[in-house]
């Protein structure tokens, strides 16, 4: 039986405890205004921008879910999340960050309020980016719990180790609001790229054992051939770059990071930067795949891999460090997620459609108390057998894609969009995403491809046929 893991265990309590008094510190400044509260002032910019949006978006979908799904997929199929996760930034800097920024917006929901109107645009936003936004958070909390079930051992069940985990990260997430977030998230973006460089080197250091890196490709699929097989469909394969290529544009607390930047040319240097750390982190997931085979070509959990590899070549002091380095990328995008998904509640629901007149205070009260809420539920939900990580992200990212990107970019650029065609193209994309996800004979993955034209085609179509009247 697997025994706690002490030291790695404390170098995380420590991290824990870190993260946890930053929150406290900036607390009472997040809490003072909502400007502080969901966008920190907008004081970002450069390089520490670079690592906080890198840090967001480079989930434990992308540490561990990668090179998860380069095991159980093949390589072929980490490289379109390569492929797809490169692109990501280049596309917000270029499309929305501008725009966005000049805006003088808190939300993404604040977009398509103050440039689309309409209560029943709004309503219908807010409810689909509340769910798909905790459909997204579940992955990240099994992620934490597979953490923390390799640092407590079999002492615990991997259902307990998720309640604990879970509440660890409300806690955290719930203190200091995008001050605290962005702060930690800056912190949590270095760990995570010395990590990711950390592991690659001591996989090429270590690749002499193998005649190189060559020789340990070659190992790993004579050991664990389905390495060097696409494991998709292709329209599976293309969905899975293009959902990776589209994501940032429209993922909330993407767009809540973006909105903490000084201005647009700040917020290009930054994507372009974390494109960068993002490309690194997916090429460095498919060797980290290839050595887990070479040691387990038979693993039962392949988003393991990550955590297999780290033990083969690191003592448990640096072993921690690494450990901490998925942990970085788990409580970074947890707490983006949570906030903006009481944003949803509290800025779109309470105070845009119920009172408008609430004040600020009540507004951020609301806001915590929301994220306490969803942060419960989604812990709960992660308890239960689910599917790979990196599968369960793309779902969520699927569906939010497949509703809010084309009316997002056709809003930001055509003066002639109407409210009814926002309101259609989101409830047409989302359902139609649905219908395709649960037809077994359609391509899982695959979705996107199809919806994203057709919204952009019904919202041209609906705002032609009903133009706004005022």
């Amino acid at each position: 039986m697997q025994g706690i893991r002490v030291i790695e265990l404390t170098e995380i309590v420590i991290y824990l405890l870190v993260c946890i008094g930053i929150g406290v510190y900036y607390g009472k400044k997040a809490h003072s205004s909502e400007q502080e509260y969901w966008v920190a002032g907008r004081f970002l910019n450069g390089t520490w921008g670079a690592f906080a949006v890198y840090a967001v978006v480079g989930s434990a979908s992308t540490i561990m879910g990668s090179a998860g799904i380069a095991y159980k997929a093949g390589l072929p199929a980490v490289m379109c999340v390569a492929l797809g996760f490169s692109l990501q930034f280049p596309l917000i800097a270029h499309i929305t960050a501008g725009p966005l920024l000049e805006k003088n917006i808190c939300t993404l929901g604040d977009f398509f309020q103050d440039r689309i109107g309409g209560r029943h645009v709004r309503w219908l936003y807010a409810i689909l980016s509340l769910i798909f936004m905790a459909a997204y958070v579940v992955p990240n909390m099994k992620a934490s719990a597979i953490v923390g079930q390799y640092l407590m051992g079999d002492n615990f069940s991997y259902s307990q180790v998720a309640i604990v985990m879970g509440i660890v990260l409300v806690i955290y997430a719930s203190i200091g609001g995008m001050w605290a977030v962005t702060i930690t998230d800056i912190i949590q973006g270095v760990v995570m790229m010395i990590g990711v460089v950390g592991l690659a080197l001591a996989i090429i250091l270590n690749s002499g054992e193998f005649g190189g890196l060559s020789g340990l490709l070659e190992a790993a699929v004579a050991a664990r051939p389905a390495l060097a097989q696409m494991g998709y469909a292709p329209i599976a394969a293309l969905g899975l770059a293009m959902i990776w290529g589209l994501w940032g544009l429209v993922a909330p607390m993407t767009v809540m990071r973006v909105l903490t930047m000084r201005n647009g040319k700040s917020a290009r240097r930054s994507l372009i930067l974390g494109s960068i750390f993002a490309a690194v982190t997916v090429i460095v997931a498919g060797f980290v795949a290839a050595v887990a085979a070479t040691i387990n070509p038979d693993l039962a959990n392949a988003d393991m891999s990550y955590i297999v590899t780290m033990e083969k070549y690191f003592p448990p002091v640096v072993a921690g460090f690494f450990v901490a380095a998925i942990f970085a990328a788990i409580m970074s995008s947890v707490d983006s997620f949570l906030l903006s998904a009481s944003s949803s509640v509290a800025r779109d629901i309470y105070k845009c459609l119920i009172n408008p007149n609430a004040s600020e205070q009540t507004v951020i009260r609301l806001g915590t108390i929301s994220l306490v809420i969803i942060g419960l539920i989604t812990t709960a939900i992660s308890c239960m057998e689910l599917p790979l990580i990196s599968i369960l992200a793309g779902w969520a990212a699927g569906a939010l894609i497949s509703a809010f990107c084309s009316p997002l970019v056709i809003g930001l650029y055509w003066k002639g969009i109407s409210r009814n065609g926002v309101f259609w193209s989101m409830l047409v994309g989302a359902a139609g995403y649905m219908f395709l996800n649960l037809w077994s004979g359609f391509p899982a993955l695959g979705e996107v491809i199809v919806m994203v034209p057709v919204t952009a085609v019904v919202c041209v179509v609906v705002s032609k046929l009903s133009p706004n009247k005022n």
